[in-house]
């Protein structure tokens, strides 16, 4: 018996490799981070689908058109990628050798982003887009999933998934601890603080005065963003293994540029604006970069201080391609600004849609005078005259219009100027900016009615032009409104759905500005 025991092989135990072991880490956490907006997906799903029916879209227009597992694909995609830009910053800090310490960037973004969400309804605006789970990137921001609701809860569970990637890397692969930097003295390391985060201060005033030719403008949603870049810039230093290129991918994740791109796809939208946050998040992580080397000077220790790291040329020639790479990938990021096509197709666009909606409105104008011209005629056909005609009377005639005795500047309402015995005349103003005026002079045809216009809601003059256009039926002739958006990109088609609608509720009531 004890024979056949000993001649029995001993089972080995399973061992992960510290590799697989951090992949297997990391995609648990990715699996929670995205299952945690399931829920948000299929509210995003609704609110764009509901364009649809709200628009009164057709059913070759994308929200028609639009799957539900699409959207999934699209929201958790990039939610992942916000996660994957709060969590790279504590990698990069690992794999130098860092442990606890590599999860200070995340850390000060979590707590910064949570007190912002207390005082968030005392007026106090910031970034909500990096921690908990919003849909205000591409959906209605009014969500009432579990997550969404308990905003407090998400922050703090977002802060801890993100944490996992860098705990992984410092403790189960174990990268060579790096040397530990001289002790700095309590008043050069102040100074650095300062000059550091007045440096990064001024930047981000200075960053909208430069030639917009030459640099690419943001800021505006890229505030915790910035100070992860300045906290991991400060805490990178110059180590020659890292810097500069570190900072270039870390910018890019943390602009929400491939975020967005992604999140934007089912609105079939090419979303690469947010990419214009990149060249400033860099210039801010190379700002926090230069903490360490302004507190050695301040300190006057850079000149005894021996090299903290000893580099063989073997070992530059990875940093130079990582170098050439990284400064690849940052044109790039500006030349995406550059060339995205939604803002010059709906700048192109939209000047036409608002020159449709205005006459649109011009025509709503023109249609109630002419119809209150008729109400007058009619009223002087049973009393042999104009004279007596009123607000009141046109009110009990027409109640449909909106009347007003003598001229009035608000939009749509019928002012009678005159009603006099063989004279009629009649102003409004146009929601478009413009002042009409129609009159009639009893006796004649149908040419004998006749208006004229002016621009700025300048009813005198208006007035004074009055006489100056014969009215046709052909001066409240509308185009083919259905017909509008046939041909619309995709890019643009909600835009035209939308100012349709409006047309048509213009065209409809002689109220409706």
């Amino acid at each position: 018996m004890a024979t056949a025991t000993a001649s029995m092989p001993r089972a080995r135990a399973i061992r992960l490799r510290p590799t697989a072991a951090v992949l297997l880490v990391c995609a648990i956490a990715m699996a929670l981070y995205a299952w945690m907006r399931v829920p948000v997906a299929a509210q995003i799903h609704a609110h764009l689908t509901g364009y649809c029916e709200h628009l009164a879209m057709q059913p070759g227009d994308w929200p028609c058109r639009l799957s539900e597992t699409r959207v999934l694909v699209a929201y958790a995609g990039g939610s992942l990628l916000i996660g994957f830009a709060l969590a790279l910053p504590g990698v990069i800090l690992a794999a130098s050798g860092r442990r606890f310490s590599a999860l200070i960037p995340v850390g000060a973004a979590g707590l910064v982003t949570s007190v912002a969400s207390l005082v968030w309804f005392a007026g106090i605006h910031t970034s909500q887009y990096l921690f908990g789970v919003s849909d205000s990137l591409v959906g209605s921001g009014d969500g009432h999933a579990y997550w969404q609701v308990h905003g407090a809860q998400a922050i703090a569970l977002d802060a801890v998934l993100v944490c996992v990637p860098t705990l992984a890397v410092a403790f189960l692969v174990r990268p060579m601890r790096r040397a530990r930097p001289a002790p700095l003295p309590r008043r050069a390391a102040w100074l650095a603080s300062f000059a550091v985060t007045g440096g990064a201060l001024a930047l981000r005033m200075g960053w909208t005065h430069l030639p917009s030719e030459l640099f690419v403008q943001s800021f505006a949603d890229t505030w915790i963003s910035a100070l992860v870049m300045l906290v991991f810039g400060a805490m990178l230093g110059t180590d020659r293994r890292w810097w500069p290129w570190a900072l270039v991918p870390v910018a890019v994740v943390l602009s929400l540029g491939p975020a967005m791109a992604l999140m934007s796809i089912p609105s079939a939208l090419t979303a690469f604006t947010w990419f214009a946050g990149v060249l400033p998040l860099v210039a801010v992580g190379f700002v926090g970069s230069l903490w360490r080397p302004i507190a050695d000077r301040f300190a006057g220790a850079h000149a005894d201080e021996p090299a903290r790291y000893v580099t063989s040329a073997a070992s530059v020639r990875p940093t130079v391609v990582l170098n050439s790479l990284a400064v690849a990938l940052l044109a790039l990021s500006m030349l995406a600004v550059r060339m995205d096509p939604l803002p010059i197709q709906i700048s192109t666009a939209l000047p036409t849609y608002l020159g449709e909606r205005t006459l649109a409105q011009d025509v709503r104008t023109k249609m109630n005078l002419g119809a209150a011209i008729d109400v007058m005629q009619a009223y002087r056909a049973d009393h042999g005259t104009f004279v007596g005609f009123d607000a009141r009377a046109g009110e009990r005639t027409a109640p449909e219009l909106d009347w007003h005795d003598g001229a009035s500047q608000d939009q749509l309402v019928v002012g009678i100027v005159s009603a006099a015995e063989d004279i009629a005349r009649v102003e409004a103003s146009s929601g478009s900016g413009s002042a009409f005026c129609m009159q009639r002079v009893a006796g004649g045809q149908r040419g004998s009615v006749t208006y004229g216009s002016a621009a700025h809601e300048d009813v005198d003059r208006a007035l004074e032009s009055c006489d100056s256009t014969v009215w046709t039926p052909a001066a409240a002739r509308m185009f083919d409104v259905d017909a509008m958006c046939w041909g619309a990109d995709d890019q643009v088609v909600i835009m035209c759905r939308a100012v349709q609608r409006l047309i048509r509720m213009t065209l409809a009531s002689p109220t409706a500005i």
